[in-house]
């Protein structure tokens, strides 16, 4: 199938949805379908046209990015994922052991700490390696910065739960301007089905308004907004020995 009758059938697809995963507009030029969303956006709506593109057999040319300080989801059929460059075995291990030790740290930290299950702990660290190695639609560098917190029940960002126990919440900032490849994001943060993403800070609790880099700033100076990404990990039970 041609891109151009590919991307109209995604398109259709996608409109067919819209209501439902929160689409405000769309619009089709070339190979590329562009849907501006909320400017703060939950992972429903992320993983359900995530899940559509899925169907249509081109979940790998979507993408997340901004415009105009809104988030937009786009898909450019004409997309071929370049063969990525085998990343050194010591990064790999540098991104692993980075995860570990902030998840450590939250572990070691008090707090209730101690209410939080292995498995959950096990979790974060799987997800945060996962998102560290996440890069752009070239194979560039987007992650900015990112964090790892305990949120006390009742405290921003954190999820309701019967039995009141505190909630492993994990933050990323990525870099205005470059798109990051939809799949890849939404794989890193399968096991995370309640989170967001936002160009809106003014919605964030001061907790999570992660730094930027000099070159993030220029960007957010020039009119462009950098995207955040906020999930809270899921409650798993205690393995039974």
């Amino acid at each position: 199938m041609a891109a151009s009758e590919k991307i109209a059938d995604v398109h259709r697809a996608i409109q067919q949805s819209a209501a439902t995963i929160h689409i405000q507009s769309s619009v089709v030029k070339n190979n590329t379908a562009t849907h501006t969303m909320p400017d703060t956006t939950a992972f429903s709506s992320l993983f359900g046209f995530q899940k559509i593109l899925h169907q249509l057999n081109c979940a790998s040319q979507s993408f997340l990015g901004s415009l105009d300080g809104k988030i937009v989801l786009s898909v450019n059929t004409s997309y071929k994922p370049t063969v990525k460059p085998k990343q050194k075995k010591r990064h790999l291990e540098t991104t692993e052991e980075d995860a570990d030790r902030a998840v450590a740290k939250v572990e070691k930290s008090g707090k209730n700490a101690d209410k939080i299950s292995a498995g959950t702990f096990r979790a974060t660290r799987g997800v945060l390696a996962e998102m560290l190695k996440i890069r752009g639609a070239n194979n560039e560098p987007i992650l900015e910065s990112w964090a790892v917190s305990l949120r006390e029940q009742g405290s921003w960002g954190s999820t309701q739960n019967p039995n009141g126990l505190p909630s492993v919440v994990v933050g990323f900032r990525f870099v205005a301007g470059v798109p990051i490849p939809l799949g890849t994001l939404c794989s890193a943060l399968r096991v995370c089905r309640d989170g967001l993403v936002t160009t809106s800070m003014d919605r964030v609790n001061d907790d999570f308004n992660l730094p930027l880099s000099q070159q993030g700033n220029s960007a957010e100076e020039s009119g462009q907004k950098s995207i955040l990404v906020l999930a809270s990990l899921p409650h798993i039970e205690q393995e039974s020995n």
